[in-house]
């Protein structure tokens, strides 16, 4: 959501800087408009500024929107084999394991 933004706003830098600078507008903005109960909004901005720290302890929810991400982005930009290898390591359910296997595996045919 703020990749787009900050690629627009800040002459094409869209670093996890930018975006944590302005994700919590965006995202309430959104919200707001997609009529969200306001006692919705602060966990969920928690989860998008989050979603990208690997390395932090994680609850069960923050963990699934991490792996879907990676998923994503897997198909958008194929990682190479090293960047794949860290990226396999961040998974912890079975279906995320398998969906970015899935992934990879279109990579290498």
């Amino acid at each position: 959501m703020a990749i787009k933004y900050c690629k627009e706003h800040y002459n094409g830098d869209a670093s996890q800087n930018n975006q944590k600078q302005v994700v919590s507008i965006l995202v309430t903005r959104f919200l707001e408009s997609a009529n969200y109960l306001p006692s919705y909004v602060p966990k969920i901005i928690e989860l998008v500024n989050c979603h990208h720290d690997y390395d932090k302890p994680k609850n069960k929810l923050l963990q699934l929107l991490m792996e879907a991400d990676l998923i994503v982005n897997c198909y958008e930009n194929r990682p190479d084999y090293k960047k794949a290898e860290y990226i396999k390591k961040i998974f912890q359910t079975d279906g995320g394991k398998e969906l970015m296997a899935l992934c990879l595996k279109k990579e290498m045919e």
